[in-house]
């Protein structure tokens, strides 16, 4: 621009200069007025300083215009000149008052002015001038160096840039910037001018603030698993995860109340208390709740405290929350101790310490006092204090770990140790810490807490001498005991467990079932362990196992799952007993059994040779049996039984000699003793059946001879092994008692065939025998019937000329002549009668039984009505039952009954009403037929006198009979197979009891 251009160029008015003037003043005064920190103190110190940059700017250009203009202007111009200079010296004084410093930049964004405030606030103008803020800061904290580049290429205001630089010394300092760009009247850049400030003590103190929150933090995660606080209505504000609480977010109940959280059943009353608490604005501790999770039931323990404003009036609570599920579930675990509850109660509490190492003190928390007894809390302790409360036993250990933290740069330390309570007694901690490092890589600070253990190692000790006594007593029980995890793993086994297992083999351990039981029993033991586990329920099994010595033994195991708190199986506890001699019994007994019905059934002989050698297969582990016998000749042996053999071989030793160094069988046979071959392909005996056996894979054989009763060779019985080896002491069993078998079975062929020809000269004999017994009986029933004739004839010639004597001359004799005649007439009577008895007896002893249905209650009651009829002015009641079916002879069952219930008739006839009842019974499954009376009786000394012929128990003036009724009855009863007895008393009647087979 020309100079006459500028020179005509009009002045700023003056009136807006001074109302620039006035409003920064204005601005400066609020801003003294206001408080240290209040809002809007830097907005209006911005404002005062670009009121007074537009001030300079306006001065300055007065000024040069001033010095440009024409040198006849008036001395009111000089005037007016030197009042705006003062106007300005005022206004940058205001400037110093308001802000730090203040600043301008060229075109170029390089400072070419800064105010005196710039000394005092560090910036060094020396050596800022003529560089660029890009120049000078090392970082750019907000905006970044791009977003504020971009501004000011945009030629914008900017305000509140913060940047760091480093002083010459090289420490940090902050600034806080502000600037206007600066434009000349036709609208070209010219530059930036503003202030700034120093804020290095404002961000040091922000980094303190955030040093303090993290030692809360802290200290926070090392007490507890959360951190929260709640306004003045108690809604929770925040919550933070510690370490530990990783289950439980918590973010969705900010805004919410504690008592709306979902806790478990929890009652009113702890509800009523905290709340009253809450309102009293009290601090509460320890407030344990009990919470659903996912994983179970957790209980948390809360504790907080009330915040109050710099005026006193409440504003929310704070506080930290811990998971004490572990703790409350050992609690309840050791129920039965309750002063470990009481301790383990206290336990759950931390005392809280604070380690600076520069200063090399330690302030603890109130747990310090609560738990070990000591008025320490809050006091700046050393080292040494802590020290020597350590226990000198475990000083060494736990210096020696903390120095292993700090070398290995570990931020987290933990340590167990006894600590020395204020009454000199010592309390097992937990100490759980954070290590905090600086800069420099050493160790900062150290922030922790120590928890009192003391009941739960007092629980360890106790539960590590429960296991000790459970492991001394299971070690010295005579049973095997053992505990396995779900995979069938051995975790503990007790001395007769691993010396049954060990066997011989005292360096091989088993660690498993999968180990230990045979194959074919593995799937057996799966499936029951999955049965027990599935229903959880005791479980038994037998299996076989085989030992470290190789060794085969039968075991009963009986064991129970073991289930966690949730009713998860985690394995199993259980015993085990060695029944090998009892399975062995078993085995040998039903081979027995099993063999002696063959026998004894008259099995083919073949048949029972090859089950016995093919059950006795079975019960080896491995091996081939063999049974040959001995031919007629007794020199050759002939195979009988060979079910698993290779024919083969079976070929080629067929008709082995009985002889010696012949393999093992004709050896067996010659010797007469057992022969047992561990290695074939070694063994002389087997020179000329080596190859034969090799070929067959045939390594080892054990043979046995079958003896008979009187030592006689009858066979042998053999056992052939795939590979090397002797037999074990289950097959020698086997083989001894195979053999006594055999002999049984071949003796038993021999007897029955001695018997077959025997019973065919039995058969001829008994012809013979029979044929002279029928004649025998033709010639008895003959004689029978000659007695009966011959005896008959003269008793009626006596008993005809008695009579006639009697009648014809009974004038001529006197009474005891006619009384003798009478006794001689009685004699011939009662002699007929005996003869009829014993002809009677004759016939039913002489014939035989004809069986077929009879309808024995039918029977009775048409003996008893033709009893009535001969004397039915007798008053007798009789009780027959009815449905009495039985398989016999018809004629002679009568004849039974005739006498049974006719002795009854006769032995009532003294009582004014009798009483005779018939009918049956179920004894031992046998059916028992009963005649009863309530007659005479008799006495049970002469029972055994009862059946036998002629024999009477009462006086024949007494009561009538031969004494031959019951001898027929006792014979009927046998020909029907049956037994016959009484029972009796004098005067008390009598009942006569009877089977027919």
């Amino acid at each position: 621009m020309p100079a006459e251009e500028r020179a005509e160029k009009p002045l700023v008015p003056p009136r807006s200069m001074w109302l620039a003037g006035f409003a920064a003043t204005v601005c400066l005064v609020a801003l003294l007025a206001l408080p240290e920190g209040a809002n809007g103190k830097l907005l209006l110190a911005v404002l005062a300083g670009a009121a007074l940059a537009w001030l300079g700017a306006a001065a300055w250009q007065l000024r040069q215009s001033t010095d440009r203009a024409v040198p006849l202007q008036t001395a009111g111009s000089e005037a007016r000149v030197l009042e705006l200079e003062a106007a300005e010296r005022r206004h940058r004084e205001l400037i110093e008052l308001s802000t730090d410093y203040a600043w301008e930049q060229d075109e170029a964004l390089r400072f070419t002015y800064f105010s005196e405030g710039a000394k005092r606030g560090e910036i060094f103008p020396e050596l800022a001038l003529g560089k660029t803020r890009f120049e000078l800061a090392s970082e750019f904290i907000t905006p970044t160096a791009e977003e504020h580049r971009r501004c000011l290429e945009a030629r914008e205001p900017f305000r509140d840039v913060k940047y760091l630089r480093l002083r010459p010394d090289g420490s940090k300092a902050y600034f806080c910037t502000s600037g206007n760009p600066i434009f000349d009247a036709e609208g070209r850049f010219l530059g930036y001018r503003g202030v700034g400030r120093s804020i290095t003590r404002e961000v040091l103190a922000e980094l303190a603030a955030r040093q303090a929150e993290a030692k809360f933090r802290s200290l926070v995660r090392t007490a507890a698993n959360w951190y929260w606080a709640q306004d003045k209505h108690l809604q929770f504000t925040e919550i933070v995860v510690a370490c530990g609480g990783e289950h439980f977010d918590g973010q969705e109940y900010l805004g919410r109340y504690r008592w709306d959280m979902p806790w478990e059943d929890v009652p009113v009353e702890i509800w009523q208390t905290h709340r009253a608490t809450l309102e009293r604005r009290l601090p509460f501790r320890d407030l344990v709740l009990p919470r659903r999770q996912t994983n179970g039931l957790r209980y948390v323990s809360i504790s907080g405290e009330p915040l109050f404003d710099a005026a006193g009036e409440f504003a929310g609570y704070h506080g930290t929350a811990r998971d004490v599920t572990e703790i409350i579930s050992l609690s309840e675990a050791l129920h039965f101790a309750e002063d470990r509850y009481r301790v383990v109660a206290q336990a759950t509490v931390s005392a809280i310490w604070d380690h600076d190492e520069a200063r090399g003190v330690t302030r603890w928390t109130e747990g310090i006092d609560d738990i070990f007894g000591y008025a320490v809390a809050g006091r700046e302790l050393d080292t040494q204090w802590w020290l020597d409360r350590v226990h000198p036993e475990d000083r060494t250990r736990v210096m020696a770990g903390y120095a292993a933290v700090v070398a290995a740069r570990d931020p987290s330390m933990n340590a167990e140790y006894r600590f020395a309570r204020a009454d000199g007694s010592y309390a097992y901690v937990a100490d759980h810490g954070v290590v905090l490092y600086g800069e420099d890589g050493r160790v900062h600070r150290r922030v922790g807490g120590v928890i009192d253990i003391t009941a739960q190692r007092q629980a360890e000790f106790a539960l590590r001498e429960s296991e000790e006594r459970f492991r001394a007593m299971a070690d010295a029980a005579p049973v095997m005991i053992w505990l396995a995890d779900e995979a069938g793993c051995f975790s503990y086994t007790n001395s007769a467990f691993a010396d049954f297992v060990r066997g011989v083999d005292r360096e091989t351990a088993v660690d498993s079932w999968a180990k230990l039981v045979l194959p074919q029993d593995r799937l057996a033991l799966e499936r029951t362990l999955a049965e027990a586990r599935g229903v959880g329920q005791a479980f038994r099994l037998e299996c076989r196992v085989r030992r470290s010595d190789a060794a085969v033994r039968w075991l009963l195991l009986a064991g129970t799952p073991r289930n966690d708190e949730d009713g998860e199986c985690r394995g199993f506890v259980g015993s085990g007993v060695d029944i090998t001699d009892r399975r062995h019994a078993e085995s040998l007994l039903n081979l027995q059994s099993r063999t002696f019905e063959r026998i004894a059934t008259g099995s083919d002989l073949d048949f029972t040779l090859f089950s016995l050698v093919q059950a006795i297969e079975s019960e080896m582990e491995t091996g081939w049996c063999s049974l040959c016998r001995v031919d007629e000749s007794g020199r050759r042996l002939r195979l009988s039984a060979a079910p698993s053999l290779p024919p083969d071989f079976l070929r080629q030793c067929e008709g082995m000699a009985v002889a010696e160094a012949s393999a093992s069988c004709g050896t067996a046979a010659f010797r007469r003793e057992p022969v047992v071959v561990s290695d074939i392909a070694l063994d002389a005996l087997w020179a000329d059946w080596r190859a034969a056996a090799l070929e067959n894979g045939l390594r080892a054989a054990t043979s046995v001879p079958i003896l008979g009763r009187r030592g006689e060779v009858l066979g042998t019985l053999a056992v052939y092994y795939p590979a090397p080896m002797r037999p074990a002491t289950w097959d020698v069993q086997l083989l001894s008692a195979g053999s006594a078998l055999a002999s049984l079975a071949l003796e038993r062929a021999q007897d029955e065939a001695a018997v077959k020809a025997a019973q065919v000269s039995l058969e001829e004999r008994v012809k013979e025998r029979t044929a002279q017994l029928e004649a025998a009986n033709k010639e008895l029933e003959a004689f029978s019937y000659s007695v009966s004739h011959d005896l008959r004839a003269p008793l009626r010639t006596i008993d005809g000329f008695t009579q006639i004597v009697s009648q014809r001359y009974r004038e001529k004799l006197d009474g005891e002549a006619q009384a003798y005649f009478d006794r001689v007439r009685a004699g011939c009577r009662r002699m007929s009668e005996l003869i009829d008895d014993l002809l009677r007896l004759s016939m039913v002893t002489r014939g035989g039984v004809s069986r077929q249905d009879v309808d024995l209650s039918e029977l009775a009651r048409l003996v008893v009505d033709a009893l009535q009829q001969a004397q039915p002015q007798r008053r007798v009641v009789v009780n027959i039952a009815a449905g009495l079916y039985v398989r016999g002879d018809p004629k002679l069952l009568r004849v039974l009954l005739e006498n049974l219930l006719g002795n009854a008739w006769k032995f009532t006839a003294r009582k004014p009403l009798a009483e005779i009842g018939f009918g049956a019974l179920v004894q031992d499954g046998e059916v028992v037929y009963r005649v009863s009376d309530n007659g005479a009786g008799f006495d049970m000394k002469y029972a055994d006198r009862l059946f036998a012929p002629f024999e009477r128990l009462h006086h024949r003036d007494q009561f009538e009979g031969s004494g031959i009724g019951l001898a027929t009855v006792q014979r009927v009863v046998r020909m029907h197979g049956g037994r016959i007895w009484a029972e009796s008393a004098p005067e008390q009647g009598t009942q006569m009891f009877f089977t027919l087979g």
